[in-house]
């Protein structure tokens, strides 16, 4: 197989993941289950004319589920509170306990009432320690999903910033689906393009 033929093949990979995501947004957390969140800095190449590389910084923000370790990952160009709340009320669910470290714009955010169900937010504050030592709150699950999307971008040799959401996409579908990816692959591909008889 070519090498052109090859990243053809990916690109049509992380365009069934991107897809799959939009017909089955995700959601993490619920009733009295933890979700951590933090943000992770990243630099990211934009190819400009003449074949010159400039490098972007972003921001993602993520969250991760406690016991099923489903997570979810956004790019974001600001952290301020008025950035993070959108996600952080598309991707989590109403009734979540909210793990976070002491970041101001955490602080800020107002965090909204569903019904019945109310979020709550509990903090660790990182200048003293990294576990609480009177809750027991930390933010370890989340800075371990950063380890491995570090590892995962060290491993493709960066991200161009156009191919972000896409590679974000295909990461956190092959943590969903990675112990039998290709089954849950050609399952997605028929759910997206039905055979039609």
């Amino acid at each position: 197989m070519s090498t052109h033929s090859t990243v053809h093949h990916w690109v049509r990979f992380r365009r069934v993941c991107r897809r799959h995501f939009r017909l089955h947004p995700i959601r993490i957390g619920g009733p009295g289950i933890r979700v951590y969140i933090d943000e992770h800095f990243m630099s990211v190449r934009k190819n400009m004319r003449g074949g010159r590389v400039r490098r972007r910084s972003v921001w993602i923000f993520g969250g991760v589920e406690h016991g099923s370790s489903h997570s979810f990952m956004v790019p974001v160009f600001r952290r301020r509170a008025v950035d993070l709340l959108p996600p952080l009320r598309r991707y989590i669910r109403p009734g979540s306990n909210i793990y976070s470290d002491e970041w101001r714009a955490y602080r800020q955010i107002r965090l909204p009432q569903y019904r019945h169900l109310m979020y709550r937010h509990l903090t660790v504050n990182h200048r003293h320690h990294f576990v609480d030592p009177l809750t027991g709150i930390h933010t370890q699950r989340i800075e371990n999903k950063w380890g491995q999307w570090k590892s995962e971008v060290r491993r493709i040799k960066g991200v161009p910033l156009r191919q972000l959401r896409s590679r974000i996409a295909e990461f956190l579908w092959r943590e969903r689906f990675g112990d039998d990816p290709f089954y849950h692959f050609w399952s997605h591909v028929l759910e997206l393009y039905p055979i039609d008889h």
